[in-house]
Formats: structure tokens, sequence, C-alpha cells
């Protein structure tokens, strides 16, 4: 019976810890490859993994990558289902090495009533260009664990969720026209190489 009891209770135990990390930002797109000065769409949601949300804060970082201020946030697009709580973010900004961003949520419903649960509910849409002086290279921009989300605000029980970190990876290529001058360089070389040669089969022939 205590054998019986025992399994019960570490069962239980798991089945709350998956619960408790089961919640989950989702960055779209998860990779992507750009040249200097393009701009994306970074769509930001949320798996509340059964439970409701009145509520949210996200954060950002580029994971302590040497970017060098080179991802900038030039607009966002909220959710019709959202209004922000004070005021919406300052832009543009650009997204911060270490160390939270501003906030990209601060909002709630209205009424801050809580919405059901979902799989796959859109906060927000942010538009980031890449600094036309960044290095090329592969960066990493990632949603921190001061994220977070909560429900049942108006009650006495109001509950508040930290959510894990989720990142997305940036490679930064050259711009075209680096491989153009690059490849006549070449070029360039090349024909110089053909042209000593032929002079020298012709000097020998005299």
């Amino acid at each position: 019976m205590i054998a019986r009891i025992l399994t019960a209770i570490v069962a239980l135990g798991a089945m709350l810890s998956i619960t408790a990390h089961a919640q989950t930002l989702i960055l779209e797109p998860d990779s992507t490859v750009l040249g200097a000065g393009d701009t994306f769409s970074l769509k930001v949601s949320l798996d509340t993994s059964g439970l409701p949300i009145a509520g949210f804060s996200v954060y950002f970082n580029m994971a302590g990558t040497d970017a060098t201020g080179g991802f900038v946030v030039q607009s966002e697009i909220l959710s019709p289902d959202w209004n922000f709580m004070v005021t919406a973010p300052t832009l543009p900004a650009a997204i911060p090495d270490i160390g939270p961003s501003q906030d990209y949520g601060s909002a709630s419903t209205p009424g801050w009533v809580n919405l059901p649960a979902s799989s796959d509910l859109w906060l927000f849409t942010l538009q980031i260009t890449v600094a036309s002086s960044i290095a090329p290279g592969s960066y990493t921009l990632q949603a921190t664990t001061d994220s977070i989300f909560f429900y049942d605000v108006l009650s006495e029980e109001g509950k508040e969720f930290h959510l894990p970190s989720s990142s997305i990876t940036i490679t930064v290529v050259p711009e075209p026209s680096t491989f153009v001058l690059a490849l006549s360089s070449v070029g360039i070389f090349v024909l110089l190489r053909r042209k000593t040669g032929s002079r020298r089969k012709n000097g020998r022939k005299c």
C-alpha cells in the first residue's frame, strides 16, 4: 500500500514538473540567412500548455554574441487580442548583446480577462533590420528567461509563469557586391597570368 502511494506521488510530481515547464514561446522563423541592411519579420507566439492567459512580458537579447547593436527593432505589430498596459516600446531600438531588452510585451487583454488555453497564440510580430556595419557570421537572437505570462489577475490567486529561453539563428552573409569584387579580382589575376604565359611562349618561338 505504501509503495503504491509513493509511486502515485512520484508520478504526480513528474506531471506537475512537465506542466510547469511546458509553456513555450514560439519564434518564427527559427533560422534565417540575411545580408547586411536586410529586414525580416519575427513572429512571436505562445504555447500556454493548457493554461489560460491574461497578459505577458517578453524580453530579448543576442545571447552574448558580439552583435554590437547589429539588430535593430524598427516596429512592432501587436495582436488585436492585446493592449499595452502602459506604453508601447520605444522604437527603433537595438537588441542588446546581454541582459534583457525593453519589454516588447507589457500587454494584457482588455479588462484583464483570461483567454482560453492555446498551443499557438499569436502575441506580436517585430520588424528587425540587420545593420549595414555588422560583420558576416552566425548570431543567436533569444527571448530571455525574464519573459512571463500570467492569468487570474482579478482574483486573489493570480498566477505568473516564467518562460524558458527560445531562440533563432541568424546567419549574416557578405553582400553580393563583395563576391562580385572578389570574383573580378580572381578573373583579372587569371587573365594577367595567361597573357604573361602567352608572351613567354611567343618570345621562345622567336
